[in-house]
């Protein structure tokens, strides 16, 4: 359930395609949309990423809370989870460090969206 001020820069449509108003102003996910999302608790550093290959890895405002050698080991786990031609969407402060550097094209600076070579 969301608030309704969390939902006020969403798109209407977006919001009437899969939410539904619920008493005291908050939205609530549909469940055909719910279904479709696998909540995990993972250790980032540690765990394998579940079920690769991914079309799309987004990791937003979490890799700055690591060391340099942790970061480092985070992007090889991303590029290793993406398939070829998937793509990598940071955080806006957030910067790609280690061998991965020079493995991911740059798409857009700004949105610090990369993609893996095919």
């Amino acid at each position: 359930r969301y608030a309704a001020g969390a939902m006020s820069e969403a798109p209407p449509a977006v919001i009437a395609r899969w939410c539904d108003e619920e008493p005291g102003g908050q939205y609530r996910v549909r469940e055909r949309l719910r279904e479709r999302v696998r909540v995990i608790r993972q250790d980032l550093l540690r765990d394998p990423a579940p079920n690769p290959p991914y079309d799309l890895v987004t990791c937003r405002n979490v890799i700055i809370y690591f060391d340099r050698p942790g970061q480092g080991r985070l992007m090889q786990i991303f590029y290793d989870a993406l398939r070829p031609g998937g793509f990598l969407l940071l955080g806006k402060v957030e910067t790609i460090f280690g061998s991965t550097r020079t493995r991911l094209e740059l798409l857009d600076a700004r949105e610090r969206l990369y993609r893996k070579g095919t």
